[in-house]
């Protein structure tokens, strides 16, 4: 599968879902989805969930290759 980030904004926004976004380029393509930041990432959407959610798992997963993610505050 693979997905355009202006794809994925486009998708969020029609369903309220999108506050705001600062994507540098809308037509990278992402390959995968994860919310799991140990996994590799590579060319992927992290989502950022849970209540016990922290900035370091948005790191681990950046470091393993995320390209962007989604959460419900700006990290």
């Amino acid at each position: 599968m693979s997905l355009k980030v202006s794809k994925a904004i486009e998708i969020l926004k029609n369903h309220d879902l999108l506050v705001s976004d600062s994507v540098s380029d809308e037509n990278l393509e992402v390959t995968k989805i994860s919310y799991n930041s140990r996994e590799d990432q590579t060319n992927g959407i992290f989502f950022c969930k849970g209540n016990q959610f922290k900035a370091e798992y948005l790191d681990q997963a950046i470091k393993n290759g995320a390209k962007i993610y989604v959460s419900e505050k700006e990290y």
